[in-house]
């Protein structure tokens, strides 16, 4: 694996493959004290083989089992920033400008943002104004959602919008993970990560698993 491919994730590995692990990669056992260490769920007696305990819970993104370690190097957040990374041609309207401006000042001050607008109010291209912005301040993005059909139907859009390269991650993605400044990927693969993003925004948070649960 590449150097880069550590940035901010967590990445298994097992005993054997520690010592050829890129400098300054950390470790930390993938299930301490009984808590796996990338969901933080807490292990049931039922989960375990013959030879090691592992988690159920996040599974479904490859058994994590005691007897492995998870693999780190802090985000160093070294990207090449572009002057204009929006292609877009497009033009809000007023009260989109305005939305679009909040979203601005919510990032520019640090602070929680919600946007909340019924389907075709043009949400995503409300985004754009603050996803340009972050990008020219050399912030690392996320852009997720727990539902896939929404990250599959965002990514030709990004597309169009952006020049910026980004990698798209969900369960049967086709893509292998790549370094980039702008991931756009379902929720569950944010468990991969660990303080990678300066900005994450969820798209359809209202969705399964999150409804009544935010």
């Amino acid at each position: 694996m590449d150097e880069s491919d550590f940035y901010g994730r967590l990445v298994p590995v097992r005993h054997g493959q520690i010592p050829a692990l890129p400098d300054g990669a950390m470790t930390i056992p993938a299930i301490k004290d009984g808590i796996c260490q990338r969901c933080a769920t807490k292990i049931n007696t039922p989960w375990r083989t013959p030879t090691s305990t592992y988690c159920w819970a996040c599974a479904n993104l490859g058994r994590l089992s005691d007897d492995q370690f998870l693999a780190t190097i802090p985000e160093p957040n070294v990207f090449e920033t572009d002057a204009m990374p929006c292609q877009w041609q497009g033009e809000l309207t007023p009260a989109q400008r305005r939305v679009a401006d909040e979203q601005v000042q919510a990032l520019n001050a640090g602070r929680s943002h919600l946007t909340y607008a019924v389907t075709g109010a043009g949400k995503t291209e409300m985004l754009f104004p603050m996803l340009t912005a972050a990008l020219q301040a050399g912030k690392r993005i996320a852009l997720v959602s727990p539902r896939v059909d929404v990250i599959v139907e965002l990514a030709p859009r990004l597309r169009e919008a952006f020049k910026t390269d980004f990698v798209v991650l969900y369960g049967d993605s086709p893509e292998t993970y790549r370094y980039t400044q702008l991931v756009l990927a379902s929720t569950h693969q944010l468990l991969r990560f660990r303080a990678a993003f300066d900005v994450i925004v969820v798209d359809e948070v209202d969705a399964f698993p999150y409804a009544e649960n935010v």
